[in-house]
């Protein structure tokens, strides 16, 4: 069992170390705080708009910075004032849909917060 772990361990730091050196955004494991939000944000429609997802919602393995940005594409919980709660969004950096509800949401990010990865893989 040791020796499993240990070789386990190695592999750990080589990926680390190929993520470091490629520049990929899965190095920034600081998730974005309510602080680089829009100030009510969350009172208009979200469609279309760079969320950031609580990282609390997610499993810890998720809870990096390019886990929790998403692009709201629909459903009823994009609107404030809707009685619906379902948010469908697409992860910025994988690309994968997912439905979260709109409590799950922390903010609508500031332009000058998205990281510029985010930004060039949206082109």
């Amino acid at each position: 069992m040791r020796e499993f772990v240990n070789l386990l361990g190695a592999r750990l730091d080589d990926i680390d170390h190929d993520r470091g050196s490629s520049g990929s955004p899965l190095i920034e494991y600081a998730p974005l705080t309510a602080g680089d939000c829009i100030p009510g944000g969350m009172d208009s429609d979200l469609t279309s708009k760079i969320i950031v997802i609580k990282s609390g919602v997610l499993s810890p393995e998720y809870r990096t910075l390019s886990h929790t940005l998403y692009v709201a594409i629909g459903g009823f919980g994009t609107s404030p004032t809707a009685r619906g709660r379902a948010v469908f969004a697409t992860n910025v950096y994988s690309g994968e849909s997912s439905r979260f509800d709109r409590a799950d949401i922390l903010g609508v990010v500031s332009p000058e917060r998205i990281p510029k990865w985010a930004i060039n893989s949206m082109r």
